[in-house]
């Protein structure tokens, strides 16, 4: 009896112990993919594909595709309007799911001819969606290319085995007791352009613009008329596209106003928070949405009124952003011999760059570029072969284009230049390796990850696994500061010169007062991950210049009067 009982359940323990899919795991149905376009609809194959084999491997679903499903999935999908709109809230898809016999169902909506995906990606969206509740499990927004199928779809388990809420499930898609296709079926020509707008509920436009962006492509392949340029459709079409992308741009621009002016009604802080405080709005106001609410006068007033300064020319300075001062252990008992011993470091707030040095901003500076990576993106990719001295220069003459006064002294030498500091001054530097790893970190954010902002090193790092040369700053995932390319893609120069950690707490600490070598922090795409963690620490002399070398860069900042300064 014991044997037969083993031999019924040993191909289901063989399959847990695989990662396989049991008998008795929840069925999840996949619904035929909805896409706004034919390059799309290659992608969105692509991208059912590489999900399909992830459930699979995870053994967390019983999955059903297309061309698997009961004689009712026909009918089923007629009953809920998917067929007619692919804009389903959760509520549709659990009555087909329930009309499925399935637990879950997911549906993935791929946009491509909308303008909303950077050339040669699309955006996808998908959900999974609880039968019994109508609940959304699972939520994921992305832009894709088709050969990045694979990687999305292990971003999505990953999301899903994490556990992470769902993002807020979308509007419904009627308007009173009609859907959207029934309207706009039975709407003459003109209504397109004239009346559309009265059609939408308020709380869509409020709430998911890319619902508005999947109907005008829904009706862009309905009523194109063979694509002829001059059909009424085709114009009201490409009308109704361009007032969405208005509306969008102007409620987001709204949503940013209101988080400026909310946050100009602070009170006055203590030391240092005004320009914590400022440096918070120019970046929000560097954003797409962000540089539309900019341009709004009574935003420009509030600014000069609160800091002295013309907005404009605010947002014309080099991207830094706030770091807030903070005590934390600086180092690691179990990396390379320097990086020990672990010691209590506190560090003030300062201002750091997004982005490690461009060579288009070295070049606009400096007149020159002496990057080996100069072609392609070579403008968005950090400068190289630049010499510790060549950055500190760089700190000078752009703390000089931007009315900053300098922070180096450099004093000509037989053998190397003299360098010196005033670190009270509030022109560009170089960061300490103190405010380097405190950055990094994430600072008061600090979740322990091993790299700026991920314990995944490919996530957030160009490290010699993932290429074979520098990459355009920003394109991987920030660090919990909004920081990027900490981890990976050059080394960057701090000012400290290289040597053995002090065991004491320190405040602010500038390393030794003399030495042979400056210190480089965040690894390189030549090096290995292990040289990109947070702790890792290089060496050259100052002198040195090589195409893995390169900086970002810091700012002080300054004691202020916590009373409101007199605008210019």
């Amino acid at each position: 009896m014991r044997f037969f009982f083993f031999l019924a359940v040993f191909p289901a323990f063989l399959a847990s112990c695989a990662g396989l899919p049991t008998a008795d795991a929840p069925l999840l149905v996949q619904l035929p993919a909805w896409a706004s376009s034919e390059p799309a609809r290659a992608t969105a194959a692509l991208l059912t594909e590489a999900w399909g084999k992830e459930v699979d491997r995870s053994g967390r679903y019983r999955l059903r595709v297309p061309g698997w499903f009961e004689a009712g999935f026909s009918q089923a999908l007629v009953e809920t309007g998917y067929d007619q709109t692919a804009l389903l809230p959760g509520a549709n898809l659990a009555v087909l799911a329930t009309a499925l016999k399935a637990t879950h169902v997911g549906l993935l909506d791929v946009l491509g001819s909308t303008g909303v995906a950077p050339a040669g990606k699309v955006v996808a969206y998908y959900r999974v969606v609880e039968a019994a509740s109508g609940k959304v499990v699972l939520f994921d927004r992305a832009e894709v290319a088709p050969e990045e199928a694979a990687a999305w779809a292990k971003r999505l388990m990953k999301l899903w085995r994490a556990g992470l809420p769902p993002a807020q499930e979308s509007v419904g898609i009627t308007t009173g007791s009609q859907t959207w296709s029934s309207w706009w079926a039975s709407a003459p020509n003109d209504a397109v352009t004239q009346g559309w707008i009265a059609r939408v509920p308020p709380s869509l436009l409020a709430a998911d613009f890319a619902e508005l962006h999947r109907l005008a492509d829904l009706l862009q392949d309905r009523w194109n008329d063979g694509g002829q340029v001059a059909s009424p459709w085709s114009r009201s079409l490409r009308s109704l596209q361009a007032e969405i992308r208005a509306l969008e741009r102007t409620s987001v621009a709204s949503a940013v106003a209101k988080k400026f002016n909310e946050a100009l009604a602070i009170p006055f802080g203590a030391t240092g928070a005004e320009t914590l405080l400022e440096y918070r709005l120019l970046d929000l106001l560097r954003s797409p949405a962000g540089l539309e609410a900019s341009r709004r006068s009574e935003l420009a007033v509030a600014f000069v009124g609160r800091f002295g300064e013309a907005l404009t020319a605010a947002l014309a300075r080099h991207a830094v952003l706030p770091v807030p001062g903070g005590t934390f252990l600086l180092g690691s008992n179990d990396g390379n011999p320097d990086e020990a011993p672990v010691h209590r470091v506190t560090v003030s707030p300062f201002l750091l760059g997004r982005t490690e040095v461009t060579q288009n901003q070295y070049q606009e500076v400096m007149g020159t570029n002496p990057s080996l990576f100069a072609q392609g993106l070579a403008t968005q990719r950090p400068v190289e072969r630049v010499t510790w001295y060549d950055a500190v220069n760089f700190c000078n003459k752009l703390s000089l284009r931007e009315g900053l006064e300098p922070v180096y002294t450099v004093v000509a030498g037989q053998s190397a230049p003299t360098v010196t500091q005033d670190h009270r001054k509030t022109g560009y530097r170089l960061p300490t390796e103190a405010e380097w790893e405190w950055a990094a970190r994430g600072a008061e954010a600090a979740a322990g990850f091993a790299f700026a902002g991920s314990a995944v090193p490919d996530t957030v790092a160009w490290t010699d696994s993932k290429t074979t040369t520098t990459s355009p700053v920003g394109q991987l995932a920030p660090n919990p500061l909004g920081l990027y390319d900490l981890s990976g893609n050059v080394w960057e120069w701090c000012w400290d010169w290289y040597g053995k950690y002090s065991a004491g707490a320190q405040v602010d600490p500038l390393g030794p007062d003399a030495g042979v070598l400056k210190v480089g922090r965040g690894g390189s795409w030549r090096a290995a991950a292990w040289n990109s963690r947070v702790t890792s620490r290089s060496y050259d002399g100052p002198s040195s210049k090589g195409n893995i070398l390169g900086f970002r860069v810091a700012r002080s900042i300054a004691p202020e009067p916590v009373s409101p300064p007199t605008a210019k």
